[in-house]
């Protein structure tokens, strides 16, 4: 039996049975189903991995987020306690500020007072 294709069909010299005919048919029907079959098991893998990288960015995600809200928790407990340090350091300069003055008016009371006891003193 002599064949030639012609448009993807086989194309017969002599005659074939319809008994052959439709064997060939299903034969080739059944290929094109195979590949089909092996197309959509394919592209059911890329979708599964495509699907399972997408799930693990969000639980990467997810993750970021919760430790961004446990950070700004962090954030907010140490800006409250960076105020109360700025306050108390506020009030060691008052009274730090207090000192000096203080020690400014008794070194120059002690200089009148010396300068008065020597000019009476020493005449």
């Amino acid at each position: 039996m002599e064949e030639r294709r012609r448009d993807n069909r086989l194309v017969y010299n002599e005659i074939v049975s319809l008994r052959d005919y439709f064997e060939e048919t299903l034969r080739q029907r059944d290929a094109r189903l195979a590949d089909y079959k092996a197309a959509i098991d394919r592209a059911l893998q890329l979708f599964t991995s495509n699907l399972e990288i997408r799930l693990a960015n969000l639980n990467e995600l997810r993750g970021n987020v919760i430790v961004r809200e446990e950070f700004m928790g962090e954030m907010k407990a140490l800006r409250l306690e960076i105020r109360g340090l700025s306050d108390r350091m506020d009030r060691i300069d008052g009274w730090r500020n207090r000192i000096i003055g203080v020690q400014i008016a008794l070194t120059l009371t002690s200089g009148a007072l010396g300068a008065w006891l020597g000019h009476f003193l020493f005449k």
